[in-house]
């Protein structure tokens, strides 16, 4: 845990921007999330970072075009930054004039069979404002987060969840609550886009193993319910499309390790097509492919 000291250094500039951002309108602050984009680009650790995981994911690109793709990555991950915490003095009715929905019909008719949901989703576009605009279409959901590490802010972020009707669930006591949520016939969120340390499986990711959260494997399996990824996609005026994808459940697999490491392995490749499809719009700040398997350790 951070010092009170540390915490306070950390949020006193941020709560600097986050009123000079009270000042601007939406789309203006947005715009100058993408010049703080293109500032945060020439930090060199992690402009490696973003460019290490690009040189992974797509070995055939030049270095000439992966260099303009972190570009764009830092960019979109400026604009998510402000837009986000835009999103702090926004209410229902703002939001919907930013989102359009695609698929809404489909998640409202899996989710309405009583039976809870699994939802897949990943730091994609705005994953926030994503959120926010499924819990405004009517998708009561639970998301399981590991809290900043900053309390000061996590306080903010998780305000924000509440207010758009979301339910925090600590990763620490994911288990029991998530459980909870399943039972009460709501919709429990996974973020299963990043390095897991804590009894991952190991799946392919942009055709390099990465360890993965067992979680809605796990919860698929013991609870038979619709499972479903979400996302959302930044378009040319910054508005954000979201987007509802149904996955099958191969329920032949009876074996409960089979199954957990097969639909591990369905629900990354989802996630990587959607990235693949919209590779500026990830984060890929997180270094995604550092926990290795055994295998691979001398």
């Amino acid at each position: 845990m951070k010092s009170r000291v540390l915490t306070w250094i950390e949020y006193i500039p941020i709560k600097f921007i986050l009123w000079m951002l009270n000042l601007f309108p939406y789309k203006r602050a947005v715009k100058a999330g993408a010049g703080l984009g293109k500032l945060v680009y020439h930090i060199p650790a992690l402009k490696r970072v973003v460019i290490d995981g690009l040189n992974i994911a797509f070995p055939e690109k030049s270095k000439k075009e992966i260099k303009h793709l972190a570009k764009k990555v830092f960019i979109n991950f400026g604009k998510t930054c402000f837009e986000i915490m835009k999103m702090l003095k926004l209410d229902a009715v703002d939001v919907l004039k930013l989102i359009e929905y695609h698929g809404k019909e489909e998640f409202i008719q899996d989710f309405s069979q009583g039976k809870g949901m699994v939802i897949i989703c990943g730091h994609i576009s705005n994953w926030e404002l994503m959120a926010a605009g499924w819990t405004n279409a009517g998708i009561n959901s639970d998301v399981i987060v590991r809290p900043l590490d900053n309390v000061l802010l996590d306080k903010h972020i998780e305000g924000m969840r509440k207010k758009f009707g979301m339910k925090v669930i600590p990763r620490n006591d994911s288990v029991r609550l998530g459980i909870k949520t399943i039972k009460q016939g709501r919709a429990l969120g996974f973020l299963m886009d990043q390095n897991t340390v804590k009894n991952p499986v190991f799946v392919p990711f942009f055709g390099k193993l990465a360890s993965a959260v067992k979680g809605p494997a796990i919860f698929a399996y013991k609870f038979k319910c619709p499972v479903g990824l979400v996302y959302s996609v930044r378009k040319s005026d910054d508005k954000h499309s979201l987007f509802y994808k149904k996955i099958d459940i191969n329920y032949e697999i009876t074996n409960r390790d089979e199954f957990i490491k097969y639909h591990t392995a369905i629900f990354t490749q989802e996630l990587e097509q959607v990235i693949r499809d919209n590779p500026e719009q990830w984060l890929w700040l997180h270094p995604r492919w550092k926990t290795r398997p055994p295998s691979e350790k001398s």
